[in-house]
C-alpha cells in the first residue's frame, strides 16, 4: 500500500486528522513520527511521500518520490544525487511564514528607532532615563536585501509607514513600494543611503558572505543591520567589530552560524544587539498553514498535478 510518513512536531490532532482524511481518500496510509524519533530513517524505506526534515543521504537510498519540507531552507538537499534523481520532487514552505518574519523585522526596526533595548534594561533597576537620538521609521530609508515573499511583505509594510524603501536583488527592477532597486553588485551604494538594512535573501552560493566588513562600513555611522534569513550571508566577526567600534548603532539577529547560539558568544553581552532564537517565523496559525500547504500538495501529487513551491525536481509532474 502507498505510504505517507509525517514527521513534524506540534501539528496537533486536528491537523493530523486533515492529513489522514486527504490520504485515506486516495487509498494511502499515513504514519506519524516525532521529529527526533530513531524510526524516521527506517520509515523512509517504506514511504512514497515524506513531510518533514530527513537526512539527504537517506532520501537518496529510499523510494520516496515527494518530500514536503516544513521550512523554507533546502540547502542540505542541493546534492547531485537528489537534483538528478528522476521522478522526484522536493517542495519547501516558502511563503507560509513570510508575514511573520517580516513583522519580526519590523519589530526590531521599531525597537532600535525608539530605543526600547535601553528602556527594557533599565526597567528592572527602576531607572528613569531617556535615551539620546530617538528616531522615526517614517521618513527613514531602509534597504531590503532580497525581494522574495519576506522582502516583499516587509517592503509593503515599510512603504505604508512612510519609509523610503530601497531593494537589492538580482533583477534590479523596483516594485511599486520601492523608490529604487540595485543589483547585488551595487549593494554598497544602496547601503550608503540607508539608516536600516535588512537581509531577507535566501542562501546564495558565494566565496564569502554577501555582507562583510566593506558592506558594513558602507552603512552610515549609527546605521542598523538586521538578519532574518540566512546566517551564511553575514560575516558575524565583521559585524561584531562594527558594533564594538561604534560604527553601527545596533543589529537585530534571528539567525546565527551556530544554533542554539553558544552561551560564550560575545553577542549576548552587547547592549546594541537584539537576539531572537530563530523565532521570526513562529505565529499562532503556523501549523495550520503548513498543514494546508502539505494537504494541497499531497492531493496534487496523488492526482498527478503540478506541485506548489517545488525547489528540486518535479518537472515531470502533471505531464
Amino acid at each position: 500500500m502507498r505510504r505517507v510518513v509525517v514527521s513534524v512536531n506540534g501539528l496537533g490532532a486536528e491537523n493530523h486528522a486533515r492529513i489522514v482524511a486527504a490520504a485515506v481518500a486516495a487509498g494511502v496510509s499515513v504514519a506519524f513520527l516525532p521529529e527526533d524519533s530513531p524510526e524516521v530513517g527506517p520509515s523512509l524505506t517504506e514511504a512514497e511521500v515524506f513531510f518533514g526534515i530527513a537526512p539527504a543521504h537517506q532520501l537518496v537510498a529510499s523510494p520516496v518520490s515527494f518530500v514536503q519540507l516544513h521550512s523554507s531552507g533546502f540547502e542540505p538537499y542541493r546534492t547531485s544525487a537528489l537534483i538528478g534523481r528522476p521522478n522526484f520532487a522536493l517542495a519547501n514552505a516558502r511563503g507560509v511564514t513570510a508575514q511573520a518574519v517580516a513583522e519580526h523585522a519590523i519589530a526590531m526596526i521599531f525597537a532600535f528607532a525608539r530605543r526600547l533595548p535601553l528602556h527594557i534594561r533599565n526597567q528592572p533597576a527602576r531607572v528613569w532615563q531617556r535615551a539620546p537620538g530617538y528616531q522615526l521609521v517614517q521618513g527613514s530609508t531602509v534597504t531590503i536585501l532580497g525581494l522574495g515573499a519576506i522582502g516583499s511583505a516587509l517592503g509593503r509594510m515599510l512603504n505604508s509607514l512612510g519609509a523610503t524603501v530601497l531593494v537589492v536583488q538580482r533583477n534590479p527592477v523596483a516594485p511599486e513600494f520601492a523608490t529604487a532597486a540595485f543589483p547585488l553588485e551595487r549593494l554598497r551604494d544602496a547601503l550608503a543611503r540607508s539608516q536600516h538594512a535588512v537581509i531577507c535573501l535566501p542562501s546564495i552560493e558565494r566565496d564569502r558572505p554577501l555582507v562583510g566588513a566593506a558592506e558594513l562600513a558602507a552603512l552610515p555611522p549609527g546605521g542598523f543591520l538586521y538578519n532574518v534569513s540566512r546566517a551564511a550571508l553575514l560575516d558575524y566577526s565583521a559585524l561584531e567589530a562594527a558594533l564594538t567600534s561604534g560604527h553601527l548603532g545596533g543589529a537585530g539577529l534571528d539567525v546565527f552560524p551556530e544554533e542554539p547560539l553558544p552561551p560564550a558568544c560575545t553577542l549576548w553581552q552587547m547592549s546594541n544587539v537584539i537576539i531572537s532564537p530563530h523565532a521570526g517565523g513562529r505565529f499562532a496559525g503556523e501549523m495550520n498553514a503548513l498543514t494546508s500547504l502539505f494537504v494541497d500538495n499531497l492531493t496534487r501529487y496523488l492526482s498527478g498535478q503540478p506541485l506548489r513551491n517545488v525547489v528540486i525536481g518535479g518537472a515531470d509532474r502533471g505531464n
